[in-house]
């Protein structure tokens, strides 16, 4: 987009230089879909059983701290 030096840009000119500049919108496969929803299923599995398991350890840790200072 190159400037006006002194003259006052009118909204056509603006409009003109978005629809120049807007880029081909790529819309993904059924293929690359599908495979990105596999990706991001089996990423909340591991991070859902990541955080499963850290919670357990912790309320075992808890419950075993809680028991000694009795």
């Amino acid at each position: 987009m190159e400037k006006r030096k002194g003259k006052k840009r009118n909204y056509l000119d603006i409009i003109g230089d978005f629809f120049q500049e807007v880029k081909k919108v790529v819309w993904p496969t059924p293929r690359q879909t599908f495979k990105n929803t596999g990706i991001t299923l089996v990423m909340i599995f591991l991070v859902g059983t990541f955080v499963w398991v850290i919670d357990v350890g912790f309320d075992r840790l808890f419950r075993l701290v809680m028991s000694i200072s009795r």
